[in-house]
This record gives C-alpha cells, sequence and structure tokens, in this order.
C-alpha cells in the first residue's frame, strides 16, 4: 500500500532505493508550502536507524529542496545515501602509527584539526596526531597519481567509534561525503564541499568583510529569486568568500526582519549554480525552521557560548526570542526591565560584517572553463597540488548501493580547514587559516590564534 502511494506521488522513485520492505528509504515526504513560505519544493527521506545488517546510521530522517520536486526528493535520497554508505566500516582496517606503516600514507602533519595553543590546555580531550599516534588506517586514492594511499579511518566513516587502543584526535563531520550516478560527479561534489567548509571558516575566524554579490544584472538567478525565494520582510545577502583556489564560492545570509538569521553556502566550478544552490538552501533552512523565526527559540545561551556544541544550537543562538518593549518605553517600570533592554541577545549584530563590504564581486562573470567532468576534476586537482594539498578519495558504495545505479565517496583533502560545530573546540590547526587572509590581501600578517573571532557562526 504504502510502496504504491510513494510510486504514484513520486512517478520517478528509485524502487531499489525506495521501498517498504527492503529499501534503504522506507517511506518520502514532502512539506505543503504556506503562504509566507519560499516556493521551492522540500523532500524528506525516512529510513531507521539500523538496517537490516544491524550497523548505525547517523541520521533517520535527510532531507532536500529544489525548484522541482524530483531534484528535491533526489537531494533528500542522495543524502539518505551517503549517511547509509558512510556507516559501514570496512574490515581491512590496519591499527597502526605513521612510521611503522608500511605502505603509502598521508603524513598526520598535513592535516589542520587543532592548534598549537589549543593542544596545550591541560583539559583539551584531543590528541595531537602525529607520526607516533595509533589510529586505524583506511585505503583511499590519491587522484594526482593514482596511488593507493592509507587515510584515517576517523576521517572518512561517520558515525566512527574509536578502537580502544586508538589515539582520539578528533571527531569526524560530513564533509566531503557525497553520492552521484557516476563517480567523477560524486567526487566533485565532495571537494566542492570541502572548499566550501574552508571558505566559510576562513571568512568567520578571520572576521573578513569579503565582495557582495549583485544578482540583479543575471537575468537568470533574478527570476528564479523573485519567483521562488524573496518572501515578505527578509533580507538577502550573497557574499564572494572564495579562496585562492579560485573555485567559486558564495555564503548567503537570510535576515528575518524583527526575527532571526540563517545562512547558507556552496562552492561550484559554474558561479550561477553555487549562488542557485546557497538560494535554495536559504529558503531550505526558512522552511525547516520556521517555528524558530516566527516565535522565536525559548531558549537561554551562555555568554561565553561554551553550550554550543553542536550545528543545530547554532541555529538556535540566531533565533533566540527577544523581549519585545513598547515604543514609548512605558513598560520599563523595574531595575530589571532596564537591564533587559539593554542586554537582551541579538546575535544577528554579531553577523552583520559578513555583508558590510563596499566592495562588489564579479565572480559570475569567471566560469571555470573546461570540456567535461573528467577535465574539470583533473584541473582542480591540479589547482589543490599546486597549494601542496593532495586530493584524496575513498569509495564507500556497498554492493546494493552499486546495484542500484549510485556511488558514493569521501574525498579528503588534509590541510583545509574543517567547519566548526562545536564552540568550545573549534578546529583551528594547521597554517592555512591563519594565512589565507595575508594572500588574499584582506591583512598584512598571519593571523594569530588570539585574535581568531571566536563568536560562534550561525552556519548549520
Amino acid at each position: 500500500m504504502i510502496q504504491d502511494l510513494m510510486l504514484r506521488n513520486y512517478p520517478f522513485l528509485d524502487t531499489k532505493i525506495c521501498n517498504k520492505k527492503s529499501g534503504l528509504v522506507s517511506n518520502i515526504f514532502h512539506w505543503m508550502p504556506e503562504p509566507d513560505d519560499p516556493r521551492i519544493y522540500m523532500v524528506a527521506a525516512k529510513t531507521t536507524k539500523k538496517d537490516i545488517h544491524g550497523h548505525i546510521m547517523a541520521s533517520d530522517i535527510n532531507s532536500g529542496a529544489g525548484l522541482t520536486l524530483e531534484s528535491a526528493y533526489r537531494s533528500a535520497v542522495g543524502e539518505t545515501i551517503e549517511r547509509y554508505c558512510s556507516s559501514f566500516e570496512h574490515d581491512d582496517l590496519i591499527i597502526s602509527s605513521y612510521n611503522d606503516l608500511k605502505s603509502p600514507a598521508t603524513n598526520p602533519e598535513d592535516f589542520a584539526f587543532y592548534a598549537e595553543e589549543q593542544y596545550s590546555d591541560k583539559n583539551f580531550p584531543y590528541k595531537k596526531f602525529t607520526k607516533d599516534s595509533i589510529v586505524a588506517w583506511t585505503k583511499a586514492t590519491n587522484l594526482a597519481n593514482g596511488i593507493e594511499t592509507y587515510v584515517p579511518a576517523s576521517s572518512v566513516y561517520l558515525p566512527y567509534f574509536f578502537k580502544p587502543e586508538e589515539d582520539h584526535t578528533w571527531v569526524c563531520i560530513s564533509t566531503g561525503l557525497a553520492s552521484s550516478t557516476n563517480m567523477v560527479d560524486a567526487i566533485l561534489r565532495g571537494i566542492f564541499e570541502i572548499v566550501e567548509r574552508d571558505a566559510i571558516s576562513n571568512m568567520w575566524f578571520n572576521h573578513l568583510a569579503m565582495p557582495k554579490i549583485d544578482i540583479s544584472n543575471n537575468e537568470y538567478l533574478s527570476k528564479i529569486f523573485n519567483r521562488h525565494i524573496k518572501i515578505p520582510n527578509c533580507n538577502y545577502h550573497l557574499v564572494d568568500i572564495t579562496t585562492d583556489l579560485g573555485i567559486p564560492c558564495v555564503f548567503g545570509v537570510l535576515d528575518e526582519q524583527d526575527h532571526g538569521a540563517l545562512v547558507a553556502a556552496s562552492a561550484n566550478a559554474d558561479p550561477v549554480k553555487a549562488v542557485l544552490k546557497t538560494m535554495i538552501e536559504l529558503s531550505q533552512g526558512r522552511i525547516s525552521w520556521k517555528t524558530d523565526f516566527v516565535k522565536g527559540v525559548n531558549k537561554k545561551f551562555r555568554d561565553d557560548f561554551s553550550d554550543i556544541r553542536d550545528f543545530n544550537s547554532r541555529v538556535q543562538l540566531y533565533t533566540q526570542k527577544k523581549k519585545k518593549f513598547r515604543d514609548d518605553f512605558s513598560d520599563i517600570r523595574d531595575f530589571n526591565s532596564r537591564v533587559e533592554l539593554y542586554t537582551q541577545n541579538n546575535m544577528k549584530k554579531h553577523l552583520k560584517f559578513v555583508y558590510d563590504s563596499v566592495q562588489e564581486s564579479n565572480i559570475l562573470k569567471h566560469t571555470l572553463s573546461y570540456k567535461n567532468q573528467n577535465q574539470l576534476l583533473s584541473d582542480i586537482v591540479m589547482r589543490f597540488e599546486s597549494k601542496g594539498l593532495h586530493v584524496y578519495v575513498t569509495d564507500l558504495t556497498p554492493p546494493d548501493i552499486r546495484e542500484a545505479g549510485y556511488c558514493t565517496v569521501r574525498v579528503l583533502i588534509p590541510g583545509m580547514t574543517e567547519i566548526s560545530n562545536d564552540s568550545v573546540y573549534p578546529r583551528l590547526g594547521g597554517k592555512r587559516i591563519k594565512q589565507l587572509p595575508v594572500d588574499l590581501g584582506y591583512h598584512n600578517d598571519p593571523t594569530k590564534f588570539e585574535d581568531f573571532y571566536r563568536v560562534p557562526h550561525p552556519f548549520p
């Protein structure tokens, strides 16, 4: 019955992936837009916490959005496939130090996990990743030379559970996981996500006001914005956060008057696609957290942000309920209300620097040129190599997903800055996050650890 209903509502359904009995997705549903919602489609794919093999899934509901129902469906299903494939641990893991490995492996010194100042804190929970660290290694391919190379398993699988004998070096998140119907496209998607997260971290922690993007002269984007994205009482800001790699990267802010703010971002060889995806994800966030926006999150966070430990709390931080006082202040009748008037939390002021630049970007005029995806991938890998960065790929596709016509990869680029979900232990390791503002012409000297902007970013 459910299978028939799914097929009737979604004629493009992949029946090998979506079916009640043995498929990965047991049910799908989509949101019906309300009058003040963006005019996009949102779909959620429901799966189980554990599949028939008993391994743990990172999430049991994954959503996607698009300008069409089919694109939203494929986004949600793709997200579910990624989480499914990454939750398998291969049985050929090698537990060893880098120094004792007999095969090529990524150099622990290349990774940008945490800063020396963080490791020197006696309460810091993670051990520095060194050539003597005992960790589990899994196989990947170095895309520059095709050599099979071992990489830390904790950087590949999600969720990852450290073995008792391993050194706990960091907590893995989903950056670089990607699914598609062909391998090259999946790898490109994974690379673009890594580029996006690296660019966000560079912009945010270095407190950079980067060039604004004006889409008013782009007929295609303007039409989509006015028809699908724009909603009343909301201001939209698009910012060019492209780094030294030259891969177009866009950061977006949706600021709802008298309510909260949220952000989204995207990187792509085609800047128009990056802008479009950013706008769609802003709309997806506005629908997903609409109640929080309209009513405000009735939750207080600590002044030092020490309770901001995950991505969801970051969204809540920027949509907190604010106490409203009358314009004539006639309700300020005691000392306590006076204090509240001047100290009520307005996190949006901490976000304003992002779109405060007077400089305008010409990003929409500079699409990376390529004949096909293979050529594009080759060019991008060489861009990384020229910066001393190596691109590694692990194929995570199990037989059932491959038979259904999909593939999933984890892309890993040691040295790129990972996005931080934990404000107590942000990922501030490596030279790149300190040096990029100099390379891009924003700073004269590398950023010092104590000068990093430590207000939590709102990226979900």
